[in-house]
């Protein structure tokens, strides 16, 4: 099972993107490892916002999660389970 300290947010209103980013340990952008290549990690805007509040990250091991999230970000296989 999970850890009892880990809590998966989900959607997450415009307003309130702030106050969950400031207590985020880590984010983690996802990605659709059913997507062609799994190129597809959703919104790009998630990374951005993450990064410019400083938080920790975990983006996809795609060209396009790289590119945005460079060296700030660690990266995760999206087709390993």
């Amino acid at each position: 099972g999970l850890p009892a300290n880990l809590e998966l947010v989900g959607f997450v209103a415009p307003e309130q993107i702030g106050r969950e980013l400031a207590a985020a340990d880590l984010v983690v952008a996802t990605a659709d490892p059913e997507s062609e290549a799994a190129r597809c990690f959703g919104s790009p805007v998630k990374i951005a916002e993450a990064l410019a509040a400083g938080c920790a990250l975990l983006v996809p091991a795609v060209p396009a999660a790289r590119e945005l999230a460079g060296a700030a970000a660690d990266t995760y296989r999206p087709e390993d389970p």
